[in-house]
């Protein structure tokens, strides 16, 4: 039996339960799903591409409950779900993910009542990091389609406000400003900066390509850059 507060602000007691649960990772590119037992052997897995350019919430629910309900009849304790960008704990939704269309989308609800069981969610990296957590003070780092982060203090995952802390904040605000990066990457990284919660400049490695909206230093999906220098 082991002791964790949630980031739902809830500290409980977590016995061995006899019984099936379904882990689900929403991503950008890909979703994955996975059955897993009480002892915490995964059963069975599946992977589908994520519908990232949908913009209608109800579909992205309905994809998610199709490609749960594709993994057997058995009944299950509950479902763990974890998505590629800020979350609204209280209310259970998925707030702008900047690499996907989609807006403030409703799952927790529409999951639970499809499946008939408890629905939790959480940004991916906040998931990741409590999955990797031993001891102490953890900062997670997860590069997938994009750059994530969280940070785990003595067994809780660090919020500093009502929605999940999913990215590295500045801690001022900007009115009008020059944005000047200066990175290094790896071959093949994909990552972005976020501004005011809602555009993404695009972090890639394309050097070479001809640009596009989705290119390195493309405000993501919007606006291409001039060059790809």
């Amino acid at each position: 039996m082991w002791r964790v507060r949630d980031p739902y602000g809830q500290a409980g007691q977590i016995p061995d339960i006899m019984g099936k649960f379904v882990a689900v990772d929403l991503g950008a590119t890909t979703t994955r799903v996975a059955v897993i037992d009480g002892s915490g052997k995964i059963e069975k897995r599946r992977e589908a591409p994520t519908p990232s350019k949908e913009t209608d919430p109800s579909r992205i629910s309905a994809f998610l409950s199709d490609l749960i309900g594709s993994m057997g009849n058995s009944p299950v304790m509950g479902i763990g779900l974890s998505v590629a960008g800020p979350v609204d704990i209280g209310k259970g939704v998925l707030v702008n993910p900047p690499n996907m269309a989609i807006r403030d989308v409703p799952l927790v609800l529409p999951i639970a009542s499809a499946f008939d069981c408890p629905v939790r969610m959480i940004n991916d990296a906040a998931m990741q990091a409590l999955g990797s957590y031993r001891r102490g003070r953890m900062l997670f780092l997860g590069l997938g389609t994009g750059l994530g982060s969280a940070m785990v203090v003595n067994g809780e995952l660090a919020v500093v406000d009502p929605k999940d802390n999913s990215d590295l904040v500045s801690e001022r605000t900007f009115q009008d400003f020059k944005l000047h990066i200066e990175y290094r990457m790896a071959k093949g990284s994909n990552s972005g900066i976020g501004l005011r919660g809602r555009y993404e400049v695009q972090v890639l490695d394309d050097y070479g390509r001809p640009p596009d909206a989705h290119s390195n230093g493309s405000l993501y999906s919007r606006v291409a850059p001039r060059v790809n220098a």
